[in-house]
Order: structure tokens, then C-alpha cells, then sequence
């Protein structure tokens, strides 16, 4: 059973378009990133990303692993799933505006 406090905290780290974007880009490879993969298709800087990212692994939105030099990101959905929140079908049937 999920707490209030992890869904405030999951939905308040998903509430920004450019953190939905990365979560996308993430859902469609369905496979773990570098944040330099991820920024190339991406408009936004890689300091940026990063910043994005902190927000996203301290929510436990985003699992965060070293390799080497750089961070691997994927998403957490068997924590997600776990409170809740089926983030794949949320970002696959999200449409733009």
C-alpha cells in the first residue's frame, strides 16, 4: 500500500514538461540511458538533464546506476507500480498538445 507522501512526491517530480520528456524518451527505448544520450534528443542542455534527473532518482521515479565515467538512468517501475502509478501506460497515452 502506497502513502500519500510517495504519491505527492512521485507526482510533484512528473509535473514538469521537460521531466515528462525525458520520462518518454526513457519509456520508449525500454532500455537504460546516459544522460548525454538522452540530451541529444533532446533541446535542453546537459546540465539541465542533470538537474531533471536529481529531481527524478530522489523520488524514485528514475533508478540511477554508475558505468564508468557516466550514470545510466531507466525507470523505476516496479517501485511506481508498487504505489500505484502504471507510468508506462500514463506516458504511452499521453498525447501532446
Amino acid at each position: 500500500m502506497s502513502s500519500v507522501s510517495e504519491i505527492v512526491t512521485v507526482t510533484k517530480a512528473i509535473a514538469d514538461p521537460a521531466r515528462v520528456d525525458i520520462l518518454r524518451q526513457l519509456c520508449a527505448e525500454r532500455c537504460p540511458k546516459t544522460c548525454s544520450e538522452l540530451s541529444a534528443e533532446s533541446e535542453l542542455a546537459q546540465s539541465s538533464m542533470s538537474h531533471h534527473f536529481t529531481k527524478l532518482v530522489r523520488a524514485k521515479v528514475v533508478r540511477e546506476q554508475k558505468n564508468g565515467k557516466e550514470k545510466v538512468y531507466e525507470l523505476n517501475t516496479a517501485y511506481l507500480n508498487g504505489i500505484g502509478i502504471d507510468i508506462v501506460k500514463m506516458l504511452c497515452d499521453c498525447k501532446e498538445e
